[in-house]
């Protein structure tokens, strides 16, 4: 005969183990794209990094992970505000 709180001991482990496991595969998709960003970031690609952060916006709110997809829209913003000032080349800086 089974106890009530072994029961509940081993639901809450399978629900933990697969609640990691998820967590996992979701980060697996997003890894590449934030990669790229920053690549773009280090290179002042700034419009290429938005891109790759639309993306992951998308990916991360299609997982119904809204925190992550709100950070990935607060950077997409901030790379929207670095191109606005970004010159296409030295002329353009008086």
């Amino acid at each position: 005969m089974f106890f009530p709180e072994y029961i509940c001991t081993k639901l809450f482990q399978s629900v933990y183990a697969n609640n990691r496991l998820w967590m996992t595969l979701q980060n697996v998709n997003l890894e590449p794209l934030l990669k790229k960003a920053k690549k773009c970031e280090k290179k002042y690609d700034w419009q290429q990094a938005s891109d790759f952060y639309r993306k992951a916006s998308s990916l991360a709110l299609d997982q119904k992970d809204l925190l992550r997809g709100a950070n990935f829209h607060e950077k997409m913003g901030f790379c929207f505000y670095r191109v606005a000032f970004q010159a296409h080349d030295n002329i353009d800086f008086k």
